[in-house]
């Protein structure tokens, strides 16, 4: 799960001429989102800012904005980041122990403007992006395209499954300030 990191960092930092040592990271652009998993609901969770699709089955991790009574983001726990189990019945599920801390959790902290948290993930401490609350109830999570602003969308993993999964290709999606869709991919 590293190179989604990788991948995610260049998207939030703006960084796309490195991925990896190794990988290969290139951009397109189109007008409407790619459904990568058609078999797969997208998910619409209360909040959601973001979700992550993968290969090796149809479990989904969402990660959801959470409010307080008056609708704005929650000071202590503003991001929440689960499982939605759609192999089984799409029960929400926590992240393990392992999934939280090394892989796909983030810390949140305090931005620089009111109603504005920095997210960085677990895995790497240099992948940041920025959560927004832009009006009661509802929030985005915004990184940078080589210095345009994008609102994440989703990301999918395309992986064969194991002991330690092997990543074939990560794509990651959102949408930038002009209205059209930014697709960025590595692979070996």
């Amino acid at each position: 799960m590293r190179l989604l990191v990788v991948l995610l960092l260049a998207m939030i930092t703006g960084s796309a001429v490195q991925a990896s040592e190794g990988w290969a990271l290139s951009i397109s652009f189109s007008q409407t989102l790619p459904v990568m998993r058609p078999d797969t609901p997208a998910p619409n969770d209360p909040g959601q800012v973001f979700y992550l699709q993968r290969s090796t089955n149809r479990n989904t991790i969402v990660y959801a904005a959470r409010f307080d009574a008056d609708g704005n983001l929650d000071p202590h726990n503003p991001l929440a980041v689960y499982w939605r189990r759609f192999e089984e019945n799409g029960q929400i599920q926590a992240l393990n122990f392992e999934q939280r801390n090394f892989a796909f959790g983030v810390r949140v902290r305090p931005g620089a403007q009111p109603g504005e948290f920095t997210v960085r993930s677990r895995a790497t401490a240099r992948a940041q992006a920025t959560l927004r609350q832009t009006e009661p109830f509802r929030a985005e999570l915004v990184g940078h395209l080589d210095g345009e602003e994008i609102r994440l969308k989703y990301a999918f993993v395309e992986a064969i499954d194991g002991l330690i999964p092997r990543v074939i290709e990560v794509r990651a999606f959102g949408r930038l300030e002009s209205g059209a869709i930014a697709t960025l991919i590595t692979r070996p």
